[in-house]
């Protein structure tokens, strides 16, 4: 696998949060750091070819005490060991494959979830401006009847923005769930394959 795969791949993602598994204090600035380290390398083509000279350049960034450094080089040789015997394709493939096969579900519900609710909103703007621009002329129990047309609209209103509240507490819960099922699986993965 060349250098550059493991950012395009993910690799070097799944390899930290592996480290983060095994008790290393990895901090976003250092997982960032590392990224734009192999990148000005590969801008300045700098980058080796093979991945492991970059055992020196991450260890630094990643690494706070000798202990976690010596632990280092053990994390690091079996990532090297896996990542480079495995193609890039059927890394990215069976990872995708399995988070896909998870999510796949929720998916197509939530689409549906979004047509029903786009459906139920859009019918009762129908009804509303459909009663709303037929004028007659008023007398005193049409104002009456009128008022309380109102208070029925106004409360609609306030049933839909408590279910659109409701729909996008739901999508967002979803979304942090996949987030957190995506990172779970790649990290599963890693350890697996690292053991």
């Amino acid at each position: 696998m060349n250098t550059t795969d493991i950012l395009d791949n993910n690799e070097l993602s799944i390899f930290i949060e592996g480290l983060r598994l095994a008790g290393y204090d990895i901090s976003t600035t250092e997982f960032f750091a590392a990224q734009d380290l192999i990148v000005a390398l590969a801008a300045q083509g700098k980058l080796p070819p093979k991945l492991a000279p970059m055992k020196t350049l991450l260890m630094p960034i990643l690494c706070h005490s000798p202990k976690e450094q010596e632990d280092f080089k053990r994390h690091f040789d079996n990532w090297v060991d896996r990542v480079e015997g495995v193609k890039p394709d059927k890394i990215q493939s069976t990872v995708f494959q399995s988070v896909w096969q998870k999510t796949k579900p929720t998916k197509i519900f939530n689409w549906l979830l979004i047509l029903v609710f786009t459906v139920f909103i859009l019918l009762g703007i129908f009804l509303y401006v459909d009663k709303n621009f037929v004028q007659q002329p008023e007398t005193p129990s049409q104002s009456v009847e009128n008022l309380t047309d109102s208070l029925k609209t106004m409360l609609l209103v306030i049933l839909l923005l408590l279910l659109s509240n409701l729909l996008a507490s739901y999508l967002q819960s979803r979304y942090q769930a996949q987030l957190f099922l995506k990172r779970h699986i790649a990290c599963s993965f890693f350890l697996t394959v690292s053991v």
